[in-house]
């Protein structure tokens, strides 16, 4: 990370602990480029959580802030017309009896300063793999076109114009994740929404676990941008003290998760409380903030395999490719009768990763090695 972009993204930071904390920012420096700091908030999806903040500062060029302020209305639209959407779909999956939970940022958004600043792209709902046929038909009727069904998969979306995209999810990770068996069980670990007959939602502490591991998966997979911290900041704020946290690190501890969380949690505090970074808190926030919102590939990969893999990116390779036993049982249980098949079954479940991607196994490959430690 050069300089520069250092400097950039420190006061970006600056910008977000500001928003997050209702306080005054102090210091902005004068050659700031407000051109490149909305560029890298859109990359992110955090403009309009920066808005207010953004426009109290004197510096900022009005064409800069003109530009904010569309982003912002747009946002506001885009908010309330989720809002009408999903009641709409909520209150006919009561009506026809489907149980379901809402996940990840419709719940999220509830926890900052403004539900506003939370931006979404879509809406996540669970659903019963059951009930999924008689649902995408409801989903239909009500004006949302969807994809095909695939089993491999966790979620079919739905979308109506012009805004409208819903996840709706019969699970909550696909089949071929190494916590598939964990998170299939998620509503009997939920309990009923108030004044809702088929309405769920988790714990505090089994909500944290799941955002937790759609974090890591993100950052496993090519990075994850700032809102995941900003996110984690805002709901450990508002609940750390009343969560059963021997619960909590039992659970992430089992689903080889707690590394990850302890890192990332003490990051998202030393970052929006004003604390000093150490060098392995500044190289992952270095690599969250080139990521963008939902990875960028080349930096995730890297920040992933130093951090987690002690800077072996061979290490990272292999556990991609060669997952753990008990996961290739359970996804082949063939194998707790013929254990002898499982190189057979390693390259088979390779083939089937990917082979509806649109990257193939051997362009990752060839892009991977390509990646220098």
């Amino acid at each position: 990370m050069s300089i520069e972009n250092e400097q950039l993204y420190r006061f970006i930071i600056d910008l977000l602990r500001s928003a997050l904390n209702d306080e005054k920012i102090e210091n902005v420096p004068n050659d700031t480029d407000w051109n490149e700091v909305l560029k890298v908030c859109k990359s992110h999806m955090i403009e309009d959580m920066l808005y207010e903040t953004v426009e109290k500062i004197d510096s900022v060029p009005e064409d800069v802030l003109y530009k904010w302020q569309k982003y912002k209305f747009n946002a506001l639209v885009t908010e309330k017309t989720y809002d009408v959407q999903r009641n709409e779909i909520v209150n006919a999956f009561e009506k026809n009896g489907f149980k379901y939970m809402l996940l990840k940022g419709s719940v999220l958004k509830n926890y900052y300063p403004h539900p506003a600043m939370r931006q979404m792209a879509d809406n996540d709902i669970l659903v019963e793999l059951g009930k999924l046929e008689e649902i995408t038909s409801l989903l239909n009727s009500l004006g949302y076109e969807s994809e095909p069904f695939d089993s491999r998969l966790h979620d079919i979306s739905f979308q109506k114009s012009p805004i409208a995209h819903f996840e709706i999810h019969y699970h909550l990770v696909d089949r071929d994740n190494d916590r598939f068996d964990y998170f299939e069980k998620t509503f009997d670990r939920a309990e009923k929404c108030e004044n809702s007959n088929f309405g769920y939602k988790l714990k505090n502490e089994d909500f944290y676990i799941a955002m937790v591991d759609h974090f890591n998966r993100h950052y496993a997979r090519g990075g994850c941008g700032v809102r995941f911290l900003t996110d984690d900041y805002v709901f450990l704020r508002k609940f750390k003290n009343s969560m059963d946290w021997d619960y909590v690190n039992n659970e992430l501890v089992s689903l080889e998760l707690k590394d990850f969380q302890s890192v990332t949690e003490e990051l998202a505090e030393s970052l929006f409380s004003g604390k000093d970074l150490t060098d392995r808190q500044l190289f992952i926030f270095s690599s969250i903030m080139e990521s963008g919102t939902f990875g960028g590939g080349e930096a995730g990969t890297k920040a992933n395999a130093m951090t987690f893999y002690n800077g072996s990116k061979f290490k990272y390779l292999l556990r991609k490719l060669f997952p753990k036993k008990s996961f290739m049982k359970a996804v082949y249980p063939v194998l707790n009768e013929k254990p002898y098949l499982l190189l057979f079954y390693y390259f088979k479940n390779m083939f089937r990763k990917y082979k509806n991607r649109k990257e193939s196994l051997k362009e990752y490959l060839q892009k991977f090695l390509k990646i220098k430690s």
